[in-house]
């Protein structure tokens, strides 16, 4: 059986993960003008969840580690919570 293709072009990788970078980077000085705690994890951990977004999109299936990916994406999720709960807190 073969793998099937990455659903995006791979040579397209290195510029989604900058603009999730870039993209971490704004919600952590969005949010920490209020509270830098909430900012520095609600950053992190949107920075986790879109760089496991780009890699299950830009890799072939057989390449990447599911069971890495969703621990990832966990944990970035959980650290947004604690984010928000910083912020209303």
């Amino acid at each position: 059986m073969e793998a099937t293709p990455p659903r995006i072009d791979p040579k397209h990788a290195i510029w989604m993960r900058l603009g999730a970078l870039a993209l971490a980077y704004g919600v952590y000085r969005l949010v920490g003008d209020v509270r830098l705690s909430a900012g520095i994890s609600m950053g992190i951990g949107l920075l986790l969840v879109d760089y496991a977004a780009v890699t299950y999109l830009t890799t072939r299936r057989d390449e990447r580690s599911g069971l890495l990916q969703t621990g990832q994406v966990i944990l970035g999720v959980g650290l947004v919570g604690v984010g928000l709960v910083l912020l209303v807190t």
